[in-house]
Order: structure tokens, then C-alpha cells, then sequence
């Protein structure tokens, strides 16, 4: 594992380059949790580079087992009152390799399955002031499970399960970078209360502040300070 500091303020101008240069071609679907078809089916038909923007609601209708299949931006009004609910009927989102999806603002609840409770991440996923919850899996990453490039900026994880990884699994070699977020209460049967993390070299664990961070283990609740000198307690 390395830790490097001085690349927290490129990694945060490139993602911020990014985002904008992705909405200057970028066509915009708005829609509502009413909205025919659902999430779903606004995904499929949005083109490469796409922006979908969801009004405040719960959004439960075709919210499982999307497919991101292209490069795409999902933006919520915010994290507390636009919600994508799985219902515990399956996973949220399987981002395939070469892909990407950045979501901001958004709430992922209930999410379920054998890995990555709502997101399978094999391409490069990011994620900006958004909440996962109550997510499970029988497996590992109870929120996420990630063999690709995961980003995670200024956003919660709150009473994942799973049984390695009770928020998030990171699998071999690769790239994991962590900014100004929580993780709160989340629960593995077997390692990584919070994060469990089997990359090489190439995990670039970025805290720009300490974390408070509550992770149960077998009913064992631990609490741990988290600093640039000790973030190697994430996993």
C-alpha cells in the first residue's frame, strides 16, 4: 500500500475536468420516479457521455440489474430525498469494464445479491455527497464490490452487511481513493468491517481528514480514528 498525499489535489481537479468536459456534449434526460420505464430504461436509451437527471422521490420501479454499458452521469437533487430503493429484489448497478458511472447526490438503499450489494463496479465508478444504506450480500462488498477504479468523495456508508467487506470489497490490483467520507456501523461476518481491501500496490488510500469509523465485526463493535499515518486501519 502507498499513501500519497500530494496527488489529493490533481486527483480532485481531474475529476472535477472531467465532469465538466463530460457535460459539454453531454445530452440531459430528466426524469421522475413516475417516469415510464424507470431508471432502467432511461439508462438504455441515454447515449454515451449522457447526464440523467432525477427529480426528489423514491425511485423503485426498474431499479435493478441496470447495465452501464457506456459512459454516464446520474445527478439527484440530493442524497436525502432522492433515493434509488432496490427493495432487497437484487443489485443496483453492474458498471462493465471500460465503462464509467459517476452518481452525485443520491441515496442507494436495499440493495442485494451474492457480491456488491448495489453496485458491481468492473469499469471506473465515482462517487460525489451520495449514501449507501442497508445494503447486504452473502459474499463480499456488502455496498460495493469493486474490481476496477473507485472514487469516493465527500459521501456515507451507513449499516452495510456483507461477509467480507461490510461496505466495500476491493478486489486484486486496483485503485481505491477515498476522500472525506464516512463509514458508520457496517458489519462483516468475516473480515473488513468497513472496507476489505486485497489490492497490491496500486491502492492509493487519499483521507484529506481523520474519519471516525464504526465498524462491527462478529457483534463486536470497534471504533477507530483514522489519519494519514494509520489509514491503513480502513481494511
Amino acid at each position: 500500500m502507498k499513501i500519497i498525499p500530494k496527488s489529493i489535489t490533481l486527483i480532485i481537479i481531474f475529476l472535477l475536468v472531467f465532469i465538466s468536459l463530460s457535460a459539454i456534449n453531454a445530452a440531459e434526460h430528466n426524469i421522475t420516479n413516475t417516469t415510464s420505464g424507470g431508471l432502467n430504461r432511461t439508462v438504455t436509451d441515454a447515449g454515451n457521455g449522457d447526464i440523467i437527471n432525477l427529480e426528489e422521490g423514491i425511485y423503485t420501479e426498474n431499479v435493478t440489474n441496470i447495465i452501464i454499458n457506456k459512459n454516464l452521469t446520474i445527478i439527484g437533487k440530493n442524497p436525502q430525498n432522492t433515493i434509488i430503493d432496490a427493495q432487497k429484489f437484487g443489485r443496483i448497478f453492474n458498471i462493465t469494464s471500460g465503462n464509467s458511472l459517476i452518481l452525485i447526490n443520491i441515496t442507494l438503499l436495499n440493495g442485494t445479491s451474492s457480491f456488491g450489494g448495489s453496485i458491481l463496479n468492473n469499469g471506473t465508478l465515482t462517487l460525489e455527497n451520495t449514501i449507501f444504506t442497508k445494503n447486504n450480500v452473502t459474499g463480499s462488498g456488502g455496498a460495493i464490490y469493486s474490481n476496477g477504479t473507485l472514487n469516493i468523495i465527500n459521501s456515507n456508508f451507513i449499516n452495510n452487511t456483507a461477509n467480507s467487506g461490510g461496505a466495500i470489497y476491493s478486489y486484486d490490483n486496483n485503485t481505491l481513493n477515498i476522500n472525506n467520507s464516512n463509514f458508520t456501523i457496517n458489519k462483516a461476518n468475516n473480515l473488513g468491517g468497513a472496507i476489505d481491501s486485497e489490492t497490491g500496490p496500486y491502492l492509493i488510500l487519499i483521507i484529506l481528514i481523520s474519519l471516525i469509523i464504526q465498524q462491527q465485526v462478529k457483534e463486536e463493535l470497534y471504533t477507530l480514528k483514522i489519519d494519514m499515518d494509520h489509514s491503513k486501519d480502513l481494511i
